[in-house]
């Protein structure tokens, strides 16, 4: 048996594949009686890298390769993405072993297949990293442009706070092989690969490939493995581990065998980068080199452009019918489930072996968003007298008129207030960060909208350097207690200045933990444009039911990062929801995600507001 692996929480398909049945990975274990089509030796790692870039790019992008130890017995780990095959959107990851011996070869791998709500990965990191920052040239090959784009968010630096997305899941499953693979002694002493001969692989093929990847489970999976210097295998012998029968003939065009990093490791292994790792003697003691989660990973080649924008992978979405009036926050219809492979035979709708070529999504045109309607004018805002002393918290005295406002998004230390749906003014917070902290977090009074919707409201008299937020609960003495806060009078023009990209994507950050503190106190939000009652459309509403994260965008934000990838064919629905796995990660998302759709308005994020329902 050549090659022996920790099967535990997979579950068995066939002789030669296994399922994890929590997150549909699949993993597959072939022995070739074949020379591999490795495109070079093992001891030429870089040029290696370079030609697996090239040859991975016609079917997606090679994101990392290593020559690492199993058992002491040299490997080349690949990891790769790939498009869903037979989808417009989504990607699979597969991370692959292959040990290649002189005339055979043995191939371990799993896939991870992008389901639910994806691409908050993608989208929390651009965000973060800034676009300008997020598409690099291809450590291995800078030339070389891919079907899919080489971006920062696969960097192993960032799995730890991903832990279930595919590809932080392929890194820690390659870990654990790596510390706990088995290498027959008879396969280890065979003679090594020497490298190709004349003819090397087919341009577009996956060097070293193996055939579809099937499910998991149980205890060590093995294949059987031919006699140093037979021809042929033998036979496995009865146990417990499960034996797989040689592959005979060509190995079909599989997908590549990837590498991986992310979870503990099991030893350093080579950077990106590195010079090429000089394969050890059959029977070495085993020295597995992975990448370390948080090493640095190499740097785009200066002067080369970036690549094209990231295609983001589905979110599950479901469009729902619209609703008139206010946004209605309900989940989408359930949908139909994926299909579990039956208990043998080949896996259902499983991605093909690579290279893989779906067709890319039709471009979405952009339409304008619906204007945000606008009641009949209210009186202007009051002429605002000279602001007093600043630093001296004003309180109300003898002839004091406070008016109570709805309140908007704070961006960048200034305060939307409404005085009706068409009359704003702004406040310079002196202190935003004390601000920040009562805003949103459920404590400041509110004021009820239409539709079941409220929004926290403040008392202030125009012109003062105070404002008021009262309470939301009556205080122990039975009264309702009023924080204050120093502020100073603002023009319309200064608030929309100081409301630079930064300053929004700040602002949008903050409201993903008020959603996230929204949700765990049973309440949706709603990103909608301010005033002084509540509109139906443009509206992004989050909120958590059945143990999904649900963002809802009306109308659908056709030409926003994450959001345009996710319209299904057809006409365009009324709405566009995205759902994903109820997680604090995920939901501290949705803020991203309402921003993106915010950019498609025609309202500028200074007259945006935010509201709260439990229904």
């Amino acid at each position: 048996m050549p090659l022996s692996f920790d099967t535990t929480g997979f579950r068995q398909h066939d002789q030669t594949h296994w399922l994890h049945p929590g997150t549909g990975d699949q993993v597959s274990l072939n022995y070739f009686d074949l020379v591999p089509d490795l495109p070079r030796s093992l001891s030429d790692l870089p040029g290696l890298r370079q030609d697996l870039t090239g040859f991975t790019a016609e079917s997606g992008c090679l994101i990392e390769a290593h020559v690492v130890q199993l058992q002491g017995v040299p490997a080349l780990l690949q990891i790769v993405k790939i498009p869903r095959p037979g989808q417009q959107h989504g990607q699979v990851f597969i991370a692959a072993f292959t040990v290649p011996k002189a005339t055979c070869s043995a191939v371990l791998r799993i896939q991870c297949e992008e389901t639910g709500t994806t691409g908050v990965r993608e989208a929390v990191l651009m965000a973060e990293l800034g676009p300008q920052n997020w598409f690099r040239a291809h450590p291995y090959a800078p030339n070389v442009i891919s079907k899919l784009p080489y971006h920062a968010g696969d960097d192993m630096h960032w799995d730890p706070r991903f832990p279930q997305h595919p590809l932080s899941r392929a890194r820690a499953w390659v870990h654990h092989v790596v510390r706990t693979a088995q290498v027959d002694p008879r396969f280890a002493a065979l003679p090594p690969f020497p490298g190709p001969g004349p003819v090397g692989p087919a341009p577009g093929s996956v060097p070293g490939s193996a055939p579809p990847h099937a499910p998991a489970g149980g205890a060590q999976a093995a294949v059987p493995v031919p006699q140093p210097g037979s021809p042929a295998a033998q036979p496995p012998t009865a146990g417990p581990q499960a034996a797989v029968p040689p592959a005979g003939g060509a190995a079909p065009g599989v997908p590549p065998h990837a590498p991986a990093a992310g979870a503990p490791a099991g030893g350093p292994v080579p950077q990106l980068g590195s010079p090429a790792a000089q394969p050890p003697a059959a029977g070495a003691p085993a020295a597995a080199s992975l990448p370390q989660p948080g090493a640095p990973t190499a740097a785009a080649a200066p002067g080369v452009p970036p690549g094209p924008p990231l295609g983001a992978p589905p979110f599950g979405t479901q469009p729902a019918a619209a609703q008139p009036g206010a946004p209605t926050a309900q989940p989408p219809a359930a949908g139909a489930q994926a299909a579990v492979p039956p208990a043998a035979g080949p896996l259902p709708d499983s991605p093909a072996p690579a290279p893989l070529g779906t067709q890319p999504a039709a471009a979405q045109a952009v339409p304008q968003p619906n204007p945000v309607p606008q009641p009949d004018a209210a009186p202007s805002v009051p002429p605002q007298p000279v602001a007093p002393q600043p630093g001296v918290p004003q309180l109300p005295g003898a002839g004091s008129r406070m008016h109570s406002l709805v309140t908007g998004l704070p961006i960048g230390g200034y305060l939307p207030i409404w005085l009706s749906n068409q009359d704003v003014g702004y406040l310079r917070l002196v202190d935003p960060e004390a601000a920040l902290a009562l805003f949103g977090a459920g404590e400041v009074g509110r004021a009820d909208l239409n539709g079941g919707w409220v929004r926290e409201t403040v008392m202030y008299e125009w012109g003062s350097n105070t404002v008021f937020l009262p309470g939301r609960f009556r205080g122990e003495s039975g009264g309702i207690e009023a924080k204050m806060l120093e502020v100073a009078p603002a023009k319309p023009e200064e608030a929309k200045q100081a409301a630079t990209p930064e300053a929004v994507l700040a602002a949008f950050r903050w409201l993903g933990g008020v959603a996230l503190a929204a949700t765990r106190r049973g309440e949706s939000v709603a990103l909608v444009p301010g005033g002084v009652q509540m509109w139906g459309r443009p509206s992004v509403v989050i909120k958590v039911a059945a143990g999904k994260s649900l963002v809802c965008a009306a109308p659908v934000p056709v030409g926003a990062p994450i959001w345009s990838e996710q319209i299904p064919p057809g006409p365009e629905p009324e709405e566009l929801w995205l759902d994903g796995e109820a997680t604090e990660e995920i939901i501290r998302a949705s803020g991203l995600l309402a921003m993106y759709a915010s950019q498609t308005w025609t309202v500028h994020p200074t007259e945006l507001a935010l509201s709260f329902s439990t229904s």
